[in-house]
């Protein structure tokens, strides 16, 4: 079955439309740390820019050597790569994020899950969940250094 525009494997299942909300309901408030805040802040700026379909927005959060696996088959190096993936994707798509869990893993460094849900015209969500590596680098901030999405059982 394909589905054009949102480039995801053929045998992927996704969960209910109402899914999203279901995790914003079973996760339990937790406190704040600098790393959550950190892949908060990050993962809004990239929801913005993926909605909007900024390309040099995108460009500030993706880091030069970005490693990205998304819902294809094929491992993307480097940021422009990234972006021509996300130039396949239907400008309609809208995208809404929670950010799971996130630690640090150096000073300067962390890692996190996100849940994103890619929401098409008419509210059908696909659900995507999301394990994100990213650095904080002198003069651009924090940037998306690893990227792995996969479906949610």
């Amino acid at each position: 079955m394909e589905r054009p525009g949102l480039l995801l494997a053929e045998d992927t299942v996704f969960e209910s439309s109402d899914a999203f909300e279901h995790h914003e309901r079973e996760m339990s408030p937790r406190p704040t740390t600098p790393a959550l805040e950190a892949l908060q802040a990050l993962i809004e700026r990239w929801r913005v820019a993926f909605d909007q379909r900024d390309q040099a927005a995108l460009e500030e959060v993706l880091a030069p050597e970005v490693l990205f696996q998304g819902m294809g088959p094929q491992l993307l190096v480097g940021r422009q790569a990234v972006l021509e993936y996300y130039a396949r994707i239907r400008a309609t798509v809208r995208a809404q994020a929670r950010v799971l869990e996130a630690l640090p893993i150096g000073e300067d460094a962390l890692c996190g899950f996100v849940m994103v849900a890619f929401v098409e015209p008419g509210g059908n969500r696909r659900l995507v969940r999301v394990s994100i590596t990213a650095q904080k680098r002198p003069g651009a901030g924090w940037q998306i250094v690893g990227c792995h999405a996969s479906a949610p059982a």
